[in-house]
C-alpha cells in the first residue's frame, strides 16, 4: 500500500526543480515522500503517471543524458543501469515508460539510500 505521504506528481514534476539547481535531489525526492514507499509500489505509482504524462519520460531522459557525476544511475532509451567506471546493473525494457520508471526508482534510491538497483 502505498503512504499518504508519497505524492508522484510531486516526484515526478521534481525533475524541473532538479534542473533549476537550487534544491539537492535529496530534499526534493524527500519531499515528494519517496523515501516511505516501497520500491514496487514506487515503480508501479511512477509508471502509471508516466503513461498518462508521457512528455515526462522526455524530461527524465534528458536529466540523465544531462549528468556529470559518477557514480550514477543512467537511463539511456530503453536501457537503464548504474555507470560507475562503465555499464553495470543493466536493463533493457520493450517502452520508453517501463524504462522511465525504473530510472526514476533507481534515480531516487540512489539519492536517498545510496543504494544501486541490481535486478535483472
Amino acid at each position: 500500500m502505498v503512504p499518504s505521504s508519497f505524492d508522484v506528481d510531486a516526484l515526478l514534476g521534481s525533475i524541473e526543480i532538479l534542473r533549476e539547481g537550487d534544491q539537492h535531489p535529496s530534499e526534493v525526492f524527500a519531499a515528494a515522500g519517496a523515501n516511505g514507499v516501497s520500491d514496487e509500489d514506487l515503480v508501479a505509482a511512477v509508471r502509471s503517471a508516466l503513461q498518462e504524462r508521457p512528455d515526462l519520460v522526455r524530461t527524465w531522459q534528458n536529466w540523465s543524458y544531462d549528468k556529470r557525476w559518477t557514480p550514477s544511475p543512467f537511463l539511456d532509451g530503453l536501457k537503464v543501469g548504474h555507470y560507475d567506471a562503465g555499464e553495470h546493473h543493466l536493463r533493457r525494457y520493450t517502452t520508453e515508460v517501463e524504462a522511465c520508471a525504473d530510472f526514476v526508482l533507481a534515480e531516487v534510491r540512489w539519492v536517498l539510500d545510496r543504494r544501486v538497483i541490481e535486478r535483472s
